[in-house]
Parts: C-alpha cells; sequence; structure tokens
C-alpha cells in the first residue's frame, strides 16, 4: 500500500513539475523604450502597507513609477 501511494506522490509530483517549466522556458521580451510618460487612470491600488487606493492613477515615466494618487497631475500630452 505504501508503495502505490508513492508511487501515486511522485506521478503528481512529476506531472506539476512538467506543468509549471514551459512558463520558465520563455524568455522575457523587452518592450520598446517608452518615450513618453503612460497614466493608468482609474486604479485600485494596494499599497505595501495595506491600504487600498480606489480611483487612483498611477503615472510611469522611463519605466519607473513616478507618482501614485487621487490627484496625480498629468503631463500634457
Amino acid at each position: 500500500m505504501f508503495k502505490a501511494f508513492r508511487y501515486s506522490a511522485l506521478s503528481i509530483a512529476t506531472t506539476l513539475a512538467l506543468l509549471c517549466s514551459p512558463a520558465a522556458a520563455h524568455p522575457d521580451a523587452p518592450g520598446a523604450p517608452q518615450q513618453q510618460p503612460i497614466a493608468i487612470v482609474g486604479a485600485t491600488v494596494h499599497t505595501v502597507r495595506g491600504d487600498v487606493l480606489s480611483e487612483a492613477t498611477v503615472l510611469f515615466d522611463r519605466g519607473r513609477i513616478i507618482e501614485v494618487g487621487r490627484q496625480v497631475e498629468l503631463p500634457s500630452g
């Protein structure tokens, strides 16, 4: 009976390992360099402290988060 359990556990572990491996096999495809600031408006933001900001704006520039909040001043364009 223990042998059957061990075989089942090994089969499940092998199947899970095979299912997870395709995700790790693909290299990251780099995106085009950011040409201008990008804003996500009306977002729900979950902070590290556990706070939740609803209807917030997240502003990115050159691949970095510049500002997060409900009253973010958006750049022109």
